[in-house]
This record gives C-alpha cells, sequence and structure tokens, in this order.
C-alpha cells in the first residue's frame, strides 16, 4: 500500500487506541474535535458571521410571508 499515505495518515489519525481498527467512539471524538477545529477557524475569520447568518435565517420566513402578500 505505498500509494496510500494519506489514507494511511487519517486512519492513524482516527485510530487514537492503535489496535489497527476505528471504532464508533474513535470515529465520533475525531468529527467531534474536526467540527470544533473549522468552527474556531470560522469563528477567527469574521467574529459576527455566525450571528450575521442566523439573522438572515431568522429573516427568511418574514420575508417569505412578505412575497406571499405582494403577490
Amino acid at each position: 500500500m505505498a500509494g496510500n499515505s494519506s489514507a494511511d495518515e487519517v486512519f492513524k489519525a482516527l485510530d487514537n487506541d492503535g489496535d489497527g481498527k476505528v471504532n464508533r467512539q474513535e470515529l465520533s471524538d475525531s468529527v467531534r474535535k474536526l467540527a470544533d477545529q473549522l468552527d474556531s477557524q470560522f469563528q477567527q475569520r469574521s467574529p459576527d458571521a455566525a450571528h450575521k447568518q442566523r439573522r438572515r435565517a431568522e429573516k427568511r420566513p418574514y420575508r417569505a410571508f412578505r412575497r406571499g402578500l405582494s403577490e
């Protein structure tokens, strides 16, 4: 498996206990850690981007309602 060095690296990162298997808990922990890292990077780029996104989502039903009234 000389051509799978990237896959091997990912597997080793997921296999926390080194038993050669990735169990449900290891996968869950790794996905949670990745999500936290991505969230942190997103917050660093634009501290109020999440707030703006929530505001847009809150306004969607109102905008749809207003469009319905004008049709």
